[in-house]
């Protein structure tokens, strides 16, 4: 069973999201999920990454970087810090996988050991952004995906085209758009093919009331 780690006054919404991400992750990897707060203990290193940024900022990063911590303390792996790597993505200890969400003040990082894949992502998308997103379809969406009826499921689309871009993040050289992203999905999982990107990305996605979640896992083609 997966390790999972609760900061104190984490809400039931937050345990429901937390609890299904953990039940896809494979064997080796562990989760910790926090309310964003500037007031969770973290490395004073990691903190100065944010010493200059709005509250928000600082209260979804700190979070974030609490949840990173206690994941890798719980696959065995700790660090004094966990600095910024390719294009700000937490640069993960060497033997390590990763990834970090926190949208509507939920924050959600899991971490651990696999030598079967090379990346994976995770990502998260409160309730209430899904009107915000509408406008944005374009962006989002390739037009094989809007063939296939997409546009009324952007959300989750958005969310997870996110993941997937966290899982393979480590060995593309670029920003990528999501339109360089097209996603094959079912009810609960999903395939994806990207652009530069030899190996098709898989997962697992789910919606509830409070929001949609993805994980995404980049496969390793040794």
């Amino acid at each position: 069973m997966t390790p999972v780690a609760y900061a104190p006054g984490t809400d039931a919404a937050l345990h429901a999201i937390a609890d299904a991400v953990a039940a896809w992750l494979p064997a080796g990897f562990a989760l910790a999920a926090a309310h964003a707060s500037t007031e969770w203990a973290i490395p004073l290193a990691d903190s100065l990454l944010v010493a200059n940024a709005v509250a928000s900022r600082q209260r979804d990063f700190i979070g974030g970087r609490w949840c990173a911590h206690r994941a890798l303390a719980m696959v065995g792996s700790p660090v004094d810090a966990l600095p910024a790597g390719v294009r700000g993505a937490p640069a993960w200890p060497a033997g390590t996988l990763g990834s970090i969400t926190h949208d509507a003040g939920w924050c959600i990082a899991v971490a651990g050991h696999h030598h079967e894949m090379t990346g994976l992502g995770i990502d998260l998308c409160a309730a209430d952004r899904a009107p915000a997103l509408q406008p944005l379809g374009d962006l989002v969406l390739h037009p094989a995906e809007r063939a296939q009826g997409l546009a009324s499921r952007l959300p989750s689309a958005f969310c997870i085209k996110e993941a997937v871009v966290k899982a393979v993040s480590a060995g593309v050289d670029r920003y990528l758009d999501l339109q360089d992203i097209v996603i094959e999905w079912s009810a609960d999982s999903f395939e994806a093919k990207v652009m530069g990107h030899g190996t098709r990305i898989h997962g697992r996605h789910a919606m509830t009331s409070a929001g949609v979640f993805a994980l995404a896992i980049c496969p390793s083609t040794a």
